[in-house]
């Protein structure tokens, strides 16, 4: 891939977490993220370090809004590269992500 390409996926997973790294080298702007699930959570990882971000989604009994319920929410501008990028944990249960974005 190069830079301008735009690149997308859909995954599941039920006891591990999905990571989101760029090559060696690479930058990318992840413009899209999106779940159905009440208990994904999306961590960063900065030099190996992986720290709690926010929660993606709650459940309803929470009080709280979630990205599903802001319809706009999920709509950003997420810069990531090798060192700097993005994991979605399951805190219980099957999670499924959707994200997309553009190389840079």
């Amino acid at each position: 891939m190069a830079a301008g390409d735009v690149f997308a996926n859909m995954a599941q997973s039920t006891a591990t977490s999905i990571t989101v790294q760029p090559a060696a080298g690479v930058q990318a702007c992840i413009t899209f993220i999106s779940t159905d699930s009440t208990t994904a959570e999306l961590w960063g990882n900065h030099a190996g370090t992986l720290s709690y971000a926010m929660f993606m989604s709650r459940s309803s009994s929470t009080g709280t809004k979630d990205m599903r319920d802001w319809q706009n929410n999920n709509n950003m501008k997420l810069f990531i590269t090798n060192t700097d990028f993005i994991v979605f944990v399951s805190a219980s249960g099957t999670i499924k992500v959707s994200y997309s974005g553009i190389e840079i």
